[in-house]
């Protein structure tokens, strides 16, 4: 699944249905998942992630872009022509209550996907259901459950079952253990590492927690603003992050020591995306602007370690980026 150059562009309706300036959620954002591959996106609340995420499985059109999928380009493809390559993009959000019906059986649920998809007995999708609920820690017994009788980490648990029903080639991971409590988390995180060694599945894996992307992508990206600021692997970026965002983002972290931030800690409010700032989208906040930054985007600049990185200090300036964090940061990460 390949992302290129992708916009996205809301025009909410105001007050008496008058239309109001255009939110622009995505900006020109190329990112792809292989087979078998873990990517991480991050980023503060409001940065276009969740947005990115829904037009990765083409639940959301891109305003503009190319959304690549099996050699094909799929933004625009008719309904009629996108049903059969849908088993192959799969989807699971935050919240796990919203996403199931109420009124449906967990077993029905799960096995939703197979009644529109594939042509199997009533038996056989439930064999299947149970087969998906084994694999994801949960018994047969649960199948004829609603709901609501189950704990918000179960629920994720059906929820993640029924997007794996169809043995797809990419997931989309929406913040699925942001309402897991650890043990569960690791679980599941440990669940998505199975999937990906031996069913060759691609995740893109969309969190804000920063320790839970580290232990199961092997590449991240970082977005601001509707835009991807940094890209690299895992490794690199949480050991030596190249852009003073991805910097604090690490340093703000939960658990992470604030001890040799330096002059990374950032100001100010995150600028609407209706209106983003000329230049850098970070300049507004970054406590070492340039002017060169305020009228000027930085293009992506590649980084040593791999990955690329959309800063002027790559090239000029003071050179955090790329600068190792210390020992204190990287071990509270």
């Amino acid at each position: 699944m390949t992302l290129d150059d992708v916009h996205v562009a809301f025009s909410p309706q105001g007050l008496f249905r008058r239309r109001t300036a255009p939110v622009r959620a995505v900006r020109g954002v190329s990112l792809g998942v292989g087979e078998a591959e873990s990517v991480g996106l991050v980023g503060e609340s409001g940065c276009g992630k969740s947005t990115l995420g829904r037009v990765a499985v083409r639940l959301l059109s891109p305003t503009s872009g190319t959304v690549s999928f099996q050699g094909q380009a799929i933004q625009a493809l008719p309904e009629r022509r996108m049903r059969p390559l849908r088993p192959g993009l799969q989807m699971v959000f935050q919240d796990p209550y919203s996403s199931l019906d109420p009124s449906m059986t967990v077993g029905d649920s799960v096995a939703e996907p197979l009644r529109v998809h594939e042509r199997l007995s009533g038996a056989e999708r439930r064999a299947r259901g149970r087969e998906m609920l084994h694999l994801v820690g949960l018994e047969e017994r649960h199948l004829d459950r609603y709901p609501h009788e189950f704990s918000g980490g179960q629920r994720q648990r059906v929820a993640l079952a029924r997007a794996l029903i169809l043995n797809p080639q990419v997931v989309v991971c929406d913040e699925a253990t942001s309402a897991v409590d650890v043990s569960t988390q690791n679980q599941i995180l440990a669940l998505l590492r199975e999937l990906r060694h031996d069913r060759g599945m691609g995740f893109l894996f969309i969190s804000h927690n920063l320790a839970a992307v580290r232990h199961v992508a092997q590449r991240v990206a970082v977005m601001y603003l509707g835009k991807v600021v940094e890209t690299g692997p895992t490794a690199r970026v949480f050991a030596a992050p190249a852009h003073p965002y991805t910097h604090m983002l690490l340093t703000s972290a939960p658990g992470a020591s604030r001890r040799g931030a330096g002059g990374a800690t950032p100001v100010g409010e995150p600028p609407s995306p209706v209106n983003p700032p000329a230049g850098c989208p970070f300049q507004t906040r970054c406590p070492m602007v340039m002017e060169r930054c305020r009228v000027e985007m930085p293009a992506p600049t590649p980084v040593d370690g791999g990955g690329e990185v959309a800063c002027h200090l790559q090239t000029d300036g003071p050179h955090l980026a790329g600068r190792p964090l210390p020992e204190t940061l990287r071990a509270g990460v």
